[in-house]
């Protein structure tokens, strides 16, 4: 039977409010290889942010009880997830995908893959009172989002959505914020109103109209799936296509239908996304980017990577 592991959050209603609190720790698992879970928490008033790096051998099942009703908003920068909602409903997060979501009071579950590597998130908590000013009257997501968080529901149809350039930037800079106490707080607060800006005009993006069938698209779904998982595996049109059970013409014209890009220009997103989270986060050399990004010459990876972000992979390094 699969063990549950149990992690409490603390309250964010104005009852429980602190001014500032930052603490680290280690969830250490038992197994044959080392893995555990390394926590960086803050709160402060009506926020907490959970940064959160991780290696586990098997899946594992998460028991989180929260002591309060929140919003949550999820950077999945490594690794995959499930949140398991009230009513059953499983919301499934890849590698390099933001989601928001609403929890009411109680235990939350989440299921975590197991991770050839390490994986690692970043949650943003607030309170429904902390957002109702930003929301009631922000752009038409946010206003509906917050008729659908009173009215109880857990997600925002769409699920999912990559993380974009934007705000990897600004993720890189609430990671590495260099200030102290109160004034941390200040910045982190500071970024998390730029964060909540950048989802709530990434959903606020109206969905293309489609002609596609619903099983072409669960399956153009489960393609999109796939190289968010294999980043930097060399996975072919064919390839894709055999896999998937969905022929070639409908997985070009499909995807670029649904996600408004075609597979090739999907591919190339991810994979510079995860060599700018190599860089950043992991700390490789440029060389152990391209290496294991799949590039079988260095120079190819510079190019790509300049070409995308307008500047030399090695300025990450200084």
């Amino acid at each position: 039977m699969m063990r549950e592991i149990q992690i409490h959050r603390d309250s964010l209603q104005e009852s429980h409010y602190v001014d500032f609190s930052e603490k680290a720790y280690d969830l250490t698992l038992e197994g044959d290889v080392a893995q555990g879970f390394q926590f960086k928490e803050v709160s402060f008033r009506s926020l907490q942010l959970v940064d959160c790096d991780y290696r586990i051998a098997e899946a594992e099942h998460i028991a989180l009880d929260l002591e309060s009703t929140v919003l949550e908003m999820h950077f999945r920068l490594g690794g995959n997830s499930t949140a398991v909602c009230d009513n059953g409903l499983e919301v499934y997060v890849n590698g390099l995908e933001h989601s928001i979501l609403f929890h009411t009071k109680g235990q939350k579950k989440i299921k975590m893959q197991k991770t050839e590597k390490s994986g690692s998130f970043l949650e943003i908590r607030a309170s429904v009172a902390a957002l109702e000013p930003m929301f009631s009257q922000g752009n038409d997501f946010q206003q509906r989002f917050f008729d659908h968080l009173i009215q109880g529901h857990h997600y925002w149809p769409g699920y999912t959505l990559p993380i974009t350039p934007e705000m990897f930037t600004v993720i890189h800079q609430l990671k590495t914020c260099p200030y102290k106490g109160m004034m941390k707080s200040f910045y982190l607060e500071s970024k998390f109103k730029e964060l909540i800006i950048l989802q709530a005009d990434a959903y606020d993006d109206k969905p293309v109209a489609t002609s596609l069938k619903s099983a072409d698209i669960e399956k153009l779904y489960a393609v999109k799936a796939f190289i968010d998982v294999n980043v930097g595996s060399n996975t072919t049109l064919a390839y894709l296509s055999e896999n998937m059970l969905i022929s070639t013409k409908k997985l070009t014209q499909g995807f670029k239908q649904l996600f408004n890009c075609s597979v090739f220009e999907y591919k190339t997103e991810v994979m510079m996304q995860r060599a700018k989270h190599l860089l950043l986060e992991e700390k490789l050399y440029v060389f152990e980017v391209s290496d294991r990004l799949g590039y079988k010459n260095q120079q190819h990876f510079t190019v790509a990577f300049k070409k995308r972000f307008g500047y030399l992979p090695s300025l990450l390094k200084q």
